[in-house]
């Protein structure tokens, strides 16, 4: 059995997009962004190109990115 954890999106997203260190490199940000984005769990407040960059970069929709913090099940 797989073991299954839960990530906000924000969360998935970095993850699937390669972590923290790649995204900040190809959104042009700061890794200290990425970590705040994800531990408010949301891009609300985020430049719109950022958000459509990462849902590009990552498969996870952008409305799921800037919506409420919201659980994303990952399979490890």
């Amino acid at each position: 059995m797989r073991k299954v954890e839960q990530y906000n999106c924000v969360q998935a997203a970095v993850r699937q997009a390669g972590g923290v260190q790649a995204c900040a490199k190809l959104l042009k940000v700061s890794e200290r962004s990425v970590f705040g984005w994800m531990r408010r769990g949301h891009l609300r407040g985020v430049a719109v190109e950022i958000v459509l960059q990462l849902e590009r970069a990552s498969g996870i929709s952008a409305e799921n990115l800037v919506g409420r913090e919201r659980a994303c099940n990952a399979e490890l």
